[in-house]
């Protein structure tokens, strides 16, 4: 996941998800600019972690839910407001992550 200095880096999130304690985990970026972003998701353990991330106010964020299991995704998220919602499940065994977003263009 690439590092804080990178040019256009947003914020990095990190952690570990247990069924037992903490299971679902949800971050609202509320000062994130609008715009095309490209993220990186990195899960390290037994178990798998869903994650949907969209607009502050969507209650459906996105369409396609990313799943994490043992290994590290890109993918895109575009926002049309400022602000930005992240939401992550866990299924399985305690599992580690690392979560960065990249500002294109």
């Amino acid at each position: 996941v690439p590092g804080a200095d990178s040019e256009g880096a947003g914020p990095i999130l990190s952690g570990w998800l247990s069924e037992n304690t903490s299971p679902h985990h949800k971050t609202f970026l509320k000062s994130q600019e609008a715009g095309a972003y490209q993220a990186q998701l990195a899960c390290r353990g037994d178990g798998t972690i869903t994650l949907t991330a969209g607009e502050l106010d969507e209650e459906q964020l996105s369409a396609e839910p990313i799943v994490c299991d043992n290994e590290t995704i890109a993918f895109d998220v575009t926002t049309a407001a400022t602000g930005m919602q992240i939401v992550m499940d866990l299924e399985g065994a305690p599992t580690i992550y690392a979560l960065s977003l990249q500002r294109m263009g």
